[in-house]
């Protein structure tokens, strides 16, 4: 049995362990020199290299400890990770996050005294990084999962990054995603999610009205709405985390081309629509957004009316330009007359 009630919140139970160990003291220290220290369980193999300096005098020991690992069970790695130095809300977060996945390879470094860990003065290193394949990440309540995840997790010190190089959303790619807590003891826990979102774009509609906090704030905009083609999705999402409760605000952009929008009451009313939608914390911002409206090449800005006193948005503001070619509109939606019409005809509306 491993029992290290400094950093784990458990005793860890051990099937095999094997080593090459010397040792040698003096006057004040007993030094101890553990070499291919191999240790073994259903959840993960490691070997190790360690040296400990001990005072006599019931001091904090001085370890030195490289290690390397592999064969683990992702689902398992809170059980392995130093919880005492974390805060309670933290904890939570990481039995409820690493859901799933294999871990097929990954390291440790502890270079200090105990008593400093985890070295926030800089007098110290520790670092456990590990990859993770095929895995599920349950980021925060409420929120879809992240699924079939590689990514490398990262422990340094205080602070935890995720870097995922792919994984998915519903049916959506993910890739160059992060996510970051850069203080594990912090009350509340600061969690901060950020990366891009590959594939349909109704899909990114469906992620916003299926997340509680979202379709608070964007339904408004997108519940009737239904669109064909493909898009980015950037997002950068803030959480706060505390005993429980979520809070969060959300920025990014949604980059589209060539995508149709239709609506509940107009059906497709927009084809080959191309630009670019700023996601703001309190609505969305457009800006010359080009699309054809009935064959006719228009432009739409969308901006957000804010109350003077809050500073809170009270109304959507859509205005859109275009031209309108007679002749060509005719024929599609009138022939009859088109051998009696001609010319252009500009139109605005706000």
């Amino acid at each position: 049995v491993l029992d290290l009630p400094q950093m784990l919140r458990q005793a860890i139970t051990l099937d095999n362990i094997q080593a090459e160990v010397a040792w040698q003291q003096d006057e004040r220290n007993l030094y101890v020199n553990a070499r291919q220290l191999s240790l073994r369980n259903r959840d993960i193999t490691s070997r190790m290299l360690v040296d400990m300096e001990i005072p006599k005098d019931g001091g904090a020991p001085f370890i030195s400890l490289v290690g390397k690992f592999n064969s683990a069970d992702g689902s398992n790695a809170p059980k392995y990770l130093p919880a005492k130095i974390m805060s309670a809300n933290a904890v939570s977060w990481l039995d409820r996050a690493i859901v799933e996945g294999r871990v097929p390879n990954g390291g440790v470094i502890f270079h200090g005294k105990t008593s400093d860990f985890p070295f926030d003065k800089g007098n110290g290193i520790f670092e456990v990084k590990f990859d993770v394949k095929e895995g599920t990440l349950d980021y925060a309540k409420n929120w879809p999962r992240m699924e079939n995840v590689s990514a490398e997790i990262t422990f340094r010190g205080k602070s935890l990054v995720i870097n995922a190089d792919r994984g998915t959303i519903f049916q959506s790619r993910l890739d160059n995603t992060f996510v970051q807590i850069p203080n594990l003891r912090a009350k509340p826990l600061l969690l901060n999610v950020n990366g891009d979102v590959h594939g349909a774009t109704q899909e990114k509609i469906d992620y916003m009205l299926s997340t509680p906090p979202l379709y608070k704030k964007f339904a408004p905009f997108f519940e009737k709405v239904s669109v064909t083609g493909d898009s980015l999705l950037h997002l950068n999402i803030n959480f706060e985390l505390e005993k429980g409760e979520v809070n969060s605000e959300v920025s990014g952009w949604v980059q589209f081309k060539d995508n149709n929008i239709s609506t509940d009451m107009f059906g497709e009313l927009f084809e080959a629509a191309q630009g670019k939608v700023v996601i703001l914390p309190y609505g969305v911002q457009a800006k010359e957004i080009k699309t054809k409206l009935y064959g006719q090449t228009s432009f739409i800005d969308v901006d957000m009316v804010l109350n003077k006193s809050t500073k809170k948005p009270e109304a959507v503001k859509i205005a859109a330009v275009g031209q309108f070619d007679t002749k060509n509109l005719s024929k599609q939606y009138l022939p009859v007359l088109t051998d009696l019409v001609s010319g252009h005809s500009h139109w605005k509306v706000a």
